[in-house]
Parts: C-alpha cells; sequence; structure tokens
C-alpha cells in the first residue's frame, strides 16, 4: 500500500485544475479553495493574472507538494502533462513500498561469492543483499560495525555484472589510507583490484598512477578501478576536475563515506558532490552519526544520493516542514516537527544499526585514522630524523656499535614531534647535557585536528579513553576537548595526577550518568590495573614502544563487565615511524628486541 505523507485537511469539493506552467505546476482554484492550496508544504506563490482573468497557485512538482494536492483535491482535473509529472511522484513512492516490504524477507546473497578469508558477518550480508542492486542506499551504521566491507563487495558485486568500471570514494583525509587497504583486505579473492588515491602534492609515481586513471586506455584493465579523494580537496577546482573526469570515463559507483561531512548545504564542498553525484550510476553514502547536529543534516546526504526521496525543492522548504522556528526573528531552530514522517521517508533506502544491535561482531574491532603532518611539523620532523642519522653513524663509526638504548631515545624524540611538539635540549658551558623539554610546534597539529574531528562524529553518549605517551600530548588533548565539551567532559590520569584525583576521575567515568565522557591517560601510568568498562572507544594518539603497556591498556575497557564491542582507533601520521611501530605492537612484538645491529636504518 503506497505510504503518503498526512496532512490535516477538510477537502470540500471544488472545481479544481492542475496544470503545468513552465518548469512548475499551476493550480487553479476558486477563492474557497486558498487556505488548503496554503497548505502546500513545498515552494508555492499566488500569481493573480494567472489565465483568463483567474488567478492560481504556482508550486514547485516536488514529491511533498504533489503528495498534498492529491490528498487536499482528490477530484482535481490534471491536464496531461501535469499527469506525467504526477506519475513520477506516485512512481517513486511505489518504489519505496517495494523497497520497504523487501526488508521484511530476511534477505541472503546465497549467488555472491564473498571472501573466504574474510566471510562476512550476518548483518553485512543482509544489507549487501538489500543494497546491492539500488541506485542510492544509506549506510547509517554505527563505527565499527563493517560499512566498508559492504560497500567493497558491492563494488565487487556490481563489477562482475559488468554494471560499473570504477568507484570513486569521497571520504575524510585522515581515512584515505584505510580504503586502500581494506579493499585489498576484504574483496572476494577471485576479484581484480586497482586502488589510486589522490593527493595535490603526490610524487611522480603517484601522479602517473593518478594520470592512468584519467586517461581514456584502449585496452582497459578487467580489475575495478577505486579512486579515493578526501573530501576536503573538493572545495578546490583541481580535485573536482579529477573526479569529474573519472565520473565521465568510467560508469560509477559514487560512496561519500562519513557523509555527515557535507551536511552543510551551502558548503562549496557539498555543492560539489551533489555535482558530482550526478553522473554516477550508483550513489551511497556512510556514516555511524548522520545527525551530528539534529535531523536537518540528512537533507544534503539524501539530494546527493537522489532529491526525489525526500522530495523538497530546496533545504528551506525542508527545514520549514521537520524544524520548529524560534529565537530572535524566528531564524533559530528549537526544536523538531514530523520525524516520525521523515523516518518513514527514508526508512526504504537506509540501514541504521549499532554494535549493541551487532551481536556477532568481535569484542574488539581496530580501526586507523591517517593524518599528514602539518608543514611546519613535517620540516621539523625531516631535520630531525636527518641529524639523528647523521648522529647515529658518528658513534658507530666511534665505537663500532649504537645501543638500543641510544636509538630507542631517538626515535622518543621523532614520537614528540609527530605529537606536535619540539624536544629542546640545553647544554652548560662544559657542552654537558643539562636537560630536554619540549615546546609545542607551531602551524596545524595533524593529529589534534583528526582527533577532533573524529570525536565529533560519535554519538553523544559515547564514552571514549584517549591513551598518548607523554604529558605534555595529555595536556594538549585535555585542554582541547575542554574548550569543546566543557571541564566536566574530561578527566586526566597520568604520572602528575594526585591518588585522589585519579580516583575520582575514573569513578566519574565509570558513572553512565556523570558528564565525564573523555578518559584522557597515560599509557605507561593508566594502563594497568583499573577498570574503564564504561568506554566503547579508545584512541591512540601515541604508542609506547612497550607491548604490555599496549596490551594493557587496551584491556582496562575490554575486561569483566564489558558488554559491548570496543573499537580502537589508532591515529597514524603518514610518512612517520607511527605506522611501524603499531605494526610491530599488533605483532605482539617488543619494539627493543628488534633493534639489533644495523637494523636501526629501519627506523630513524
Amino acid at each position: 500500500m503506497m505510504v503518503l505523507r498526512c496532512y490535516p485537511d477538510s477537502r470540500p469539493r471544488l472545481m479544481i485544475r492542475i496544470e503545468k506552467f513552465g518548469n512548475n505546476l499551476a493550480l487553479v482554484s476558486p477563492i474557497e479553495a486558498v487556505s488548503l492550496a496554503r497548505s502546500l508544504p513545498d515552494r508555492r506563490y499566488w500569481k493573480p493574472d494567472y489565465a483568463e482573468g483567474n488567478g492560481a497557485w504556482i508550486f514547485v512538482p516536488s514529491g511533498p507538494n504533489v503528495t498534498r494536492a492529491l490528498e487536499a483535491f482528490p477530484a482535481a482535473a490534471w491536464s496531461e502533462p501535469a499527469a506525467a509529472i504526477r506519475e513520477k511522484v506516485v512512481k517513486q513512492q511505489a518504489h519505496s513500498d517495494v523497497l520497504r516490504e523487501s526488508r521484511k524477507q530476511g534477505l541472503r546473497a546465497p549467488d555472491f561469492k564473498f571472501s573466504t578469508r574474510l566471510p562476512p558477518f550476518e548483518h553485512q550480508e543482509e544489507v549487501f543483499a538489500l543494497s546491492r542492486d539500488l541506485p542510492e542506499f544509506a549506510l547509517f551504521m554505527e563505527m565499527g560495525t563493517g560499512k566498508t566491507r559492504i560497500e567493497v563487495d558491492t563494488g565487487t558485486y556490481l563489477r562482475a555484472k559488468g554494471e560499473i568500471a570504477g568507484v570513486l570514494v569521497v571520504c575524510p583525509n585522515s581515512v584515505k589510507d584505510t580504503w586502500e587497504e581494506e579493499v585489498a583486505l576484504m574483496a572476494p579473492e577471485w576479484s581484480s583490484h586497482e586502488v589510486v588515491i589522490w593527493s595535490a602534492q603526490a610524487r611522480r609515481a603517484q601522479r602517473d598512477r593518478i594520470a592512468a586513471f584519467l586517461t581514456v586506455d584502449a585496452h582497459p584493465s578487467p580489475a575495478l578501478r577505486w579512486f579515493v579523494v578526501n573530501v576536503e580537496g573538493l572545495s578546490s577546482d583541481r580535485a573536482y576536475e579529477a573526479c569529474e573526469r573519472f565520473l565521465q570515463l568510467h560508469r560509477c559507483l559514487m560512496i561519500v563515506d562519513e557523509s555527515s561531512r557535507i551536511k552543510t548545504p551551502k558548503a562549496k564542498r557539498t555543492k560539489n558532490v551533489i555535482k558530482l553525484g550526478q553522473l554516477a550510476a550508483y550513489r551511497r553514502v556512510m556514516s555511524g552519526t548522520p545527525v551530528t547536529q539534529g535531523p536537518l543534516d540528512l537533507y544534503t546526504q539524501f539530494k546527493f544520493l537522489d532529491p526525489g526521496i525526500l522530495g523538497f525543492s530546496s533545504f528551506y522548504t525542508f527545514r520549514n516542514r521537520y524544524a520548529v522556528m524560534g529565537g530572535f526573528n524566528l531564524k533559530q531552530v528549537v526544536g523538531y516537527a514530523n520525524l516520525e514522517e521523515l523516518v518513514e521517508i527514508i526508512e526504504p533506502y537506509s540501514y541504521r544499526v549499532t554494535r549493541a544491535e551487532c551481536i556477532d561482531l568481535p569484542p574488539k574491532v581496530f580501526e586507523r585514522l591517517h593524518v599528514d603532518l602539518g608543514k611546519e611539523q613535517r620540516v621539523a620532523y625531516d631535520q630531525m630524523k636527518a641529524d639523528m642519522f647523521t648522529d647515529v653513524v658518528t658513534r658507530r663509526e666511534a665505537v663500532q656499535r649504537v645501543s638500543v638504548t641510544i636509538v630507542l631515545t631517538q626515535l622518543l624524540r621523532l614520537q614528540q614531534i609527530v605529537g606536535g611538539f619540539l624536544p629542546i635540549t640545553t647544554y652548560n658551558d662544559l657542552t654537558e647535557l643539562e636537560e630536554t623539554h619540549v615546546e609545542p610546534i607551531l602551524g596545524t597539529n595533524a593529529k589534534i585536528v583528526a582527533l577532533m574531528e573524529f570525536l565529533e562524529d560519535l554519538a553523544e553518549t559515547s564514552k571514549v579513553i584517549i591513551w598518548a605517551r607523554f604529558r605534555a600530548e595529555i595536556a594538549l588533548i585535555a585542554d582541547g576537548l575542554a574548550a569543546r565539551w566543557g571541564e566536566d567532559a574530561v578527566t586526566q590520569f597520568h604520572g602528575g595526577t594526585s591518588t585522589v584525583l585519579r580516583t575520582a576521575g575514573r569513578k566519574r567515568f565509570q558513572d553512565l550518568a556523570s558528564p565525564t565522557r573523555f578518559f584522557v591517560g597515560q599509557t605507561e601510568t593508566g594502563g594497568l590495573g583499573i577498570t574503564l568498562t564504561a568506554a566503547d572507544t579508545v584512541v591512540y594518539y601515541s604508542n609506547s614502544f612497550n607491548l604490555e603497556s599496549r596490551l594493557q591498556s587496551e584491556d582496562r575497557a575490554h575486561r569483566i563487565g564489558q558488554d559491548k564491542t570496543v573499537t580502537y582507533v589508532d591515529l597514524v601520521a603518514r610518512d612517520t615511524l607511527d605506522k611501524k611501530v603499531l605494526e610491530t605492537l599488533r605483532s605482539k612484538k617488543n619494539l627493543a628486541d628488534l633493534i639489533t645491529g644495523d637494523s636501526w636504518r629501519e627506523w630513524i
């Protein structure tokens, strides 16, 4: 049965006709129908001199307007051109009904051969079967529930059917590398894939790969081409033109990952993403928190998918339907209305699931966020690395060996730069070491920016542990969190925290009714012996080199009393020691045990 939006009306029997008027529709009615005509929810205006001295309501032929006209004026006479427009809306809603019914069947995909090394979870197969053939779909799945896996399989499936040749992924800069890693990890063994990551500062080899994706290929590869572009770059013409060219050369699936990044209707990147979507054969949005500021965030995400789903011709008419305005000049959103209707409209085109609902998920889920060092950080890192290499070589030539302690100290200095601080060493008059301290590096701190963006996307009820190696990092993180969420939202736990404050802070964090959402701790201090099972997310801003510290800190959230899947997120700075340190720890190894002989060259 077709689901129509419901509006109150009295439905008087009046002589009404509806005609096509340019790109709009004209509602020609007697004056008695004025109040009903004014109930059209989308844009409309009164034209007193419409024809033959009669006035008419001119209205945008959007879904809400046409639906309202059908309800308010069931006996209206529609001209043939107007009826053609009406039928498009009716078909859209009938299609929604079909999709709504299909969800009740417990779908599976026995005809698709998934990866054998990494089989899908039950909910992943269900969503894949539900959405794989649809031109548009929204994966509103909480972080850690496996959104990326579903779209890797969807792209593979559509390529095997001959429906697409490429996938354009638009995502935050911090997860570009993750897409390359996960396509390689999750794609079925029988499939073939090529992944290229866009970078405005790409080196020559990378530029050549990008150019190959944006050039007509006389002998196209059977591999599915994945072009991954950071959403921040789409504020520039260069990245936009590259995406446009890729879409023109390949029939594509286009995916917007963390789609709340395009929630601002007037933003240039939002407009560019929506324009690019018009060139794609299939469109997807992915977000664990699609409504970070409220349900109005959905407008641009669904406009990208298909403007006909919501049906409104503008953000403002959408807002007028689902928001309650108040404040100065009635320009402030003070509440929401008709949300059940909105949920009903988007339900056939979306899937929502939380980690708690995915009973077959593993107890621990690991993810990475990649960042590019800021300009000042990169200069400091490269200079420190060159100086250290020279220093170690000089020591080795002098004493024929280099101790593990010396190498680890050098690596620690590099870690401090990655975290946003420059180690400064002072000497006395005898050129003997006096003291080493750190000072903040000027410019952008890439990890802090990525951390704050990530936390903004989490549910407001989520409690988060943030581990860091250095006290300066902890202070920087805590200050940023307090500035955004208030001092009551943060507690610190490190060597300089008194026992009384540690205990009080830990108890506040564990209390689900407490406003304390963020536990910012030092792995060597807070990573042992305490229970932090209120957390469902753990972020590593930086890691120590000690395997036991990593394992112990992971288990603060994952221990007896934890009834949720815990997601662990590592912030990894590109082209630094971060990746190798993390891979060493994830391989259950101590970094110090690996630095022997000349192996120090692999680390510095």
